[in-house]
């Protein structure tokens, strides 16, 4: 499946890639405005569920909209930007998609699916990804001698 992307580009060479989208809402060249729907939720590209992956980055060359993917000069992990509430540790979340895969590392094995509504504890995070615990089954889940993660776009973490 190709993949469906799309990349903003802001002031000074900084771009944001909105990527793995079932549809796109914009074309190249648009303008586009704050809170403004640009595409939609999916899992096209190389994926197992439906997500967005999010990147913030820097380009000195602007974009081929006509060439193949292209790469950032240099990727910000947004989680560690200097800007709003730092997430605060253990809290409660909920699986907010369909399914959400607990892996054993970020981007591992997947060990278990988790349906929607699913409740875990997010206990830290790592990049884009939370450390999980939780009970299945009658089996602890995420202890320290067998981690379990899934990706914070899966989750619901008020």
């Amino acid at each position: 499946m190709i993949e469906r992307e799309v990349v903003v580009r802001h002031e000074g060479n900084v771009y944001t890639r909105y990527a793995h989208l079932s549809a796109i809402a914009v074309k190249a060249g648009d303008n586009v405005a704050l809170g403004q729907r640009i595409g939609a939720l999916g899992n096209s590209g190389l994926s197992d569920g439906p997500h967005l992956r999010f990147e913030l980055g820097k380009r000195s060359a602007p974009f081929n909209v006509c060439g193949a993917p292209q790469n950032f000069d240099k990727v910000h992990n947004p989680a560690k930007l200097p800007y709003g509430r730092a997430a605060r540790f253990p809290r409660g979340c909920k699986v907010a998609t369909s399914t959400a895969n607990v892996r054993s590392a970020p981007n591992g094995t997947v060990l278990k699916v988790l349906n929607a509504g699913a409740s875990v504890q997010a206990n830290r995070a790592e990049g884009t990804w939370y450390a999980v615990s939780f009970r299945l089954g009658g089996k602890d889940w995420g202890t320290a001698t067998e981690p379990a993660y899934v990706h914070s776009s899966q989750l619901s973490c008020p």
